[in-house]
């Protein structure tokens, strides 16, 4: 990485609108399975309906936790690298 500055900027610009844009749509799947369970109240679901909305519901659930640890782990290492450059910004500030 050549340029930090604009490297950053462009994932900000690329990747951040895609990522939240992904997640939301997560959200509007997992939403619309839950309308249709909630029409489906009147009437029971047959073994296959009900395979095939617990199979999708575990393939959201596995996405959303792989999503959670993946932002999880980079919140940590931006927190890491924050107290770094407190403590790098702190040093050179210090009287000697």
């Amino acid at each position: 990485m050549k340029n930090l500055v604009y490297n950053l900027n462009s994932v900000e610009a690329s990747y951040g609108e895609s990522t939240l844009t992904s997640v939301v749509q997560i959200f509007e799947r997992l939403d619309e399975i839950h309308k249709q369970l909630k029409q489906q109240d009147q009437e029971p679901l047959n073994d296959f309906l009900k395979e095939e909305y617990t199979g999708r519901l575990e393939k959201l659930l596995e996405l959303n936790m792989r999503i959670q640890h993946e932002l999880q782990a980079q919140e940590e290492l931006i927190q890491r690298t924050r107290a770094n450059l407190q403590v790098s910004k702190n040093h050179l500030l210090s009287p000697r």
